[in-house]
């Protein structure tokens, strides 16, 4: 069983891969609400960036979470 030190540990890993979209006007697009720290790091990807439907797919199928807002 998991303490709860290594459990908020995975916990704040978890949330520092996410990125949270609201969706464009026009539909096939997303803006970039928020970005976790480890991403934020990374430089990929930036706060107000415009992106499009298959880079968010992209983004999940290479392990980042990815929260859509309305």
């Amino acid at each position: 069983m998991q303490s709860f030190k290594q459990f908020k540990e995975e916990v704040d890993v978890e949330e520092s891969m996410t990125v949270h979209l609201k969706p464009h006007a026009s539909g096939t697009h997303y803006i970039v609400h928020k970005v976790g720290s480890q991403l934020q790091k990374h430089g990929g990807i930036k706060k107000g960036e415009k992106i499009s439907d298959t880079e968010v797919d992209s983004l999940g199928d290479s392990g980042v979470k990815v929260k859509h807002l309305n």
